[in-house]
């Protein structure tokens, strides 16, 4: 499968050698130039420019491997001259002659092996998804054009969807979106062959290529790919992917025409498998919830009693009742993200806790609002911590502008969470608790509902004995 790295040569063009041999011409010339005008009262500096010179002469004629020992000749020529004239020693020449022998010429040829090798790289990144590492959409196109051969013939597409990512990231965040990208692009690289292409599509698709591969070939690749992605998890929950195969037999079909078919059959299954998922996904968010917080069932079944009368009593339709319902249900479902350890902490909960709980009505209602049977209430989770009084979160909203099953809500998850035992508390007495919602009315809660909710209180609960001063 064409996805490996293929790192660039350290080994050099003759016409980068030949190009650092005329920049070495240059420079020998300029050396013999400025030495004869440098005098004769700084000799270091002579021996350091004639040794460089030899150098750069010797390497233009015999290469590195040569320079060594014609470096050495031309060093005796050099200082032979310099001794004749009154200068310095020939075996100092020899010492400068090898130390830029060793730093000039490796650095020169190693300079132009980085820039080579981080160019090849720019290059390979170019042509691939950074997340996943497989060919991105741009480049697995381009392959495309060159493979569409009649040689490659049966040429077979797979289109592959993941069922559910947005549900993941707006549940468990981007972080756990990207490890399910990640761990399903592992999965179809280590089940094609090494002539396959393999790249990300979309955001959520990827598209393999079979080159001589009949569509009953890539039907038994796409079954061993199911079978891998239904034993793996993500945050400890299973996932599923569709897949649609189209195979391309005749040199005159368009490739497009491959796509599209693949594409439909993939829609298809992605659609069979939403269809038989939607009896589950409230089962198993409510389970989710359940296992982490006080979100217990005798909890959602108490507030949705009390929720269908004040509804009943306000002349809700049946439709807006049922919505009701199922919100009471899920109205915490953000706190599906929230660390189990704040949510049952028995004490008071610090700033960064506190920040962290607050966020629960955004990331429930990301989530309700990426499943179609949820988004219908979407708008309620955001808003049941919102005060009638603008107080509230997360948006500030204030009195009716707040959602009317909203309000309810949050009436009605007020009373039975202080008639209830929570860590952080003790449960207070009916009368205590209806006491605390008739203080809040006008601030915290609409008082209307607050009114309603207190006499159905008395008028169902005659063994509360509630007085009518106490409602």
């Amino acid at each position: 499968m064409e996805t490996k790295n293929n790192y660039p040569s350290t080994n050099q063009p003759y016409l980068n050698r030949s190009f650092s041999n005329f920049a070495n011409a240059l420079v020998f010339l300029f050396l013999i130039i400025f030495l004869f005008f440098s005098g004769e009262e700084k000799p270091v500096y002579s021996i350091l420019l004639l040794s460089m010179g030899s150098i750069a002469f010797s390497s233009l004629f015999w290469g590195i491997k040569g320079s060594i020992f014609s470096s050495i000749i031309f060093s005796l020529i050099f200082s032979g001259f310099k001794i004749f004239t009154g200068g310095e020693i020939a075996w100092i020449f020899l010492i400068y002659s090898g130390i830029f022998i060793s730093f000039g010429r490796i650095l020169g040829e190693n300079l132009y092996s980085i820039s080579n090798f981080y160019a090849s790289r720019a290059k390979k990144i170019g042509d691939r998804d950074l997340l996943t590492g497989v060919y991105n959409r741009y480049c697995l196109s381009e392959k495309l054009k060159k493979i569409n051969q009649k040689k490659d013939l049966p040429l077979s597409i797979m289109m592959v969807d993941i069922n559910g990512l947005k549900f993941f990231n707006d549940s468990y965040g981007n972080i756990s979106g990207d490890e399910l990208l990640v761990k399903t692009a592992k999965i179809l690289e280590n089940s094609l062959k090494k002539n396959d292409l393999l790249g990300r599509w979309g955001d959520d698709e990827f598209v393999a290529v079979f080159k001589n591969t009949t569509p009953t070939e890539a039907q038994k690749v796409a079954e061993g790919i199911l079978r891998e992605t239904r034993v793996n998890k993500v945050k400890g929950k299973r996932y599923q992917v569709a897949i649609g195969i189209a195979t391309k037999d005749k040199p005159g079909q368009p490739l497009e025409d491959i796509f599209q078919k693949a594409e439909e059959r993939m829609d298809r299954q992605k659609l069979l498998a939403s269809k038989s998922k939607r009896g589950t996904i409230l089962s198993i968010l409510l389970k989710t919830l359940r296992e982490k917080s006080f979100e217990t069932n005798s909890h959602a079944l108490r507030m949705q009693d009390m929720g269908r009368k004040i509804a009943q009593e306000m002349g809700l339709s049946q439709e807006e009742i049922d919505r009701l319902t199922l919100l009471l249900s899920l109205h915490d479902l953000g706190k599906i993200t929230v660390p189990e350890n704040i949510l049952k902490k028995p004490g008071k909960l610090n700033k960064k806790e506190w920040l962290m709980v607050k966020k629960h009505p955004e990331t429930g209602y990301r989530i309700a609002n990426s499943t179609d049977e949820l988004s219908h209430i979407a708008k309620d989770i955001l808003s049941h911590h919102e005060r009638w009084d603008g107080k509230g979160y997360p948006r500030g909203l204030k009195g009716e502008d707040i959602p009317l099953l909203a309000r309810i809500t949050s009436v009605v998850d007020a009373f039975d969470v202080m008639t209830n035992d929570r860590p952080y508390q003790k449960a207070r007495s009916i009368p205590g608790a209806i006491e605390e919602l008739r203080r809040c009315a006008g601030t915290q809660f609409d008082p209307k509902i607050v009114r309603i909710f207190c006499r159905l209180l008395r008028e169902n609960n005659p063994q509360y004995k509630l007085t009518k001063e106490c409602l």
